[in-house]
Formats: C-alpha cells, structure tokens, sequence
C-alpha cells in the first residue's frame, strides 16, 4: 500500500476492522482467505470475501414457482416455502 493506492485499500480495510474476512486472488484465478495480510499487491487482487445470499421460493402443488409470498394470490395451503441459499466457491 502506498500513497497513490491507499483510497483503494480503504475499503478493504474497513471491511477488516469490521470483523469481516479478506481474501485474495492468486495468479491461477482462485480465492483464498486471507492470514496475516499485508496489502503488498494491488488492490484488484483483494476482495471482501462475498456471503451467500438466502431466498424463499414458493412452490404450487401444480409444479409453478412464484419468488414472493402467495399468500397475497391463492389460499395459503396450496403453496410450499423453500429456503434457498446461494452456494459459492
């Protein structure tokens, strides 16, 4: 980090002090959490490790999928509420 570079950082860092996890990219393209980080790299080679994100989907009985509460449409007992989370690698 340096002075030219150091707004860049900022984020990250912030993220850090937040108790949030830093990971960093390495040549062959994968992501790593970070261990003793000491930003000697470009900042492009950082990133706030991303959480997955959670959803409900409804499903009919009749097979269709609607991505909001039906309840507000059809009779509550003819839907199913599924969790759904976000799987990232």
């Amino acid at each position: 980090m340096n002075k030219e570079n150091a707004l860049l950082f900022l984020p990250l860092v912030q993220a850090l002090a937040d108790g949030k996890k830093i990971q960093f990219k390495h040549i062959d393209g994968h992501w790593e959490d970070g261990v003793n980080l000491e930003f000697g790299f470009d900042p492009k080679c950082y990133r706030i490790k991303p959480e997955p994100r959670t959803w409900d989907v409804w499903l009919h009985m009749a097979g269709k999928v609607l991505n909001s509460n039906p309840d507000k449409w059809y009779g509550p007992n003819e839907w199913e509420r599924i969790t759904v989370q976000e799987v990232l690698e």
